[in-house]
Parts: structure tokens; sequence; C-alpha cells
């Protein structure tokens, strides 16, 4: 799906890529990123 998506639409840039200040504000936290979420969540999916 992630593939055919890219096909598509083409790889996202650097501008893209970014991580948007606006996300602490909307979380009221500082982002973490995607790895700290599954170690955290790995037992949900065992």
């Amino acid at each position: 799906m992630v593939e055919g998506t890219l096909a598509i639409l083409g790889s996202p840039t650097e501008r893209e890529q970014r991580i948007s200040p606006d996300i602490a504000a909307v979380l009221s936290r500082r982002p973490r990123p995607f790895a700290a979420w599954a170690a955290r969540n790995i037992d949900a999916f065992r």
C-alpha cells in the first residue's frame, strides 16, 4: 500500500517530513518518535 501510494504521489520532500511546531501545541507536550510509542505498546500486538 505504501509503495503504491508513493509511486503515485512521489516521495515526500524534506519539508513535508518535518514535524510542525504546532504539534506540541495540539498535544500539549513535545512530540515523541513512533519507535517510543511502539516500545510502550508492544504487548498489545503480541
